[in-house]
């Protein structure tokens, strides 16, 4: 079983299907024992697709770390381009070009600083950036320091990849911001109506459903606001 960003963080995959197997199972099983009392059967259905979801945001985590941390590195890609350029024509080094180079973003400010100290201790800038690319979760930032390791005069300007993420981005958000309108709107209508219909009136059966009211809207928000994360 391959999965880039598990890869990328070095997770064992067994383990965080384990996880996340578990994790969703546990919550499934919450919130089965938490509605079965209004909800009858019924709650062995919403169970079982709350410990999908659960399941799901586990073992979806890192991809969406990766994502992040792909769209923050990528930024940096201009950046660097336009340092690594200017580097290189007042040097005219490869090795002085990728000693000089820095970030302000704290991932590639790491992978900078281990490709300085492989080379003061005598790899060449290509290897150096061979041993520790696979930190790097954006492919142009990951192209842009092996050209500047190896053909600094053939470096990109950058930013395609930034511009298609935030853009893809973008998009999700206006897809999922009607989906969490509708949860929330619906949601607590939906619910009144199941008290009504079903006669509960005493306060445990009422606080049950309150707190699955609460537990559906916070679903619905975290899927929502998902991209708006990245995006920020």
């Amino acid at each position: 079983m391959k999965v880039a960003s598990w890869e990328h963080y070095g997770l064992n995959p067994w383990r965080i299907v384990l996880l996340g197997c578990t994790s969703g199972g546990a919550g499934g099983l919450a919130v089965y024992y938490l509605t079965f009392g209004i909800l009858g059967n019924g709650a062995v259905e919403l169970g079982a697709i709350i410990s999908l979801v659960l399941a799901y945001l586990i073992l979806s985590f890192p991809k969406r770390l990766f994502d992040s941390a792909s769209l923050s590195q990528s930024r940096e890609a201009p950046v660097l381009a336009v340092m690594g350029s200017a580097n290189a024509e007042a040097t005219r080094s490869r090795t002085r070009t990728m000693l000089f180079l820095t970030s302000g973003e704290p991932s590639v400010s790491w992978v900078l600083a281990s490709i300085r100290r492989r080379i003061l201790l005598g790899f060449t800038p290509a290897s150096a950036v061979e041993q520790v690319e696979d930190r790097i979760a954006s492919y142009s930032t990951k192209n842009l320091l092996r050209l500047l390791a190896t053909r600094p005069s053939e470096v990109p300007e950058g930013g395609e990849e930034s511009q298609g993420i935030t853009h893809s981005s973008q998009l999700g958000e206006e897809s999922k911001t009607p989906l969490f309108t509708a949860i929330a709107f619906f949601t607590p209508i939906m619910l009144l109506l199941l008290v009504i219909f079903s006669h509960i009136s005493d306060p445990v059966s009422l606080g049950e459903v309150v707190a699955l009211e609460v537990v559906l809207l916070d679903l619905g928000l975290y899927f929502s606001s998902a991209e708006r994360r990245r995006l920020g």
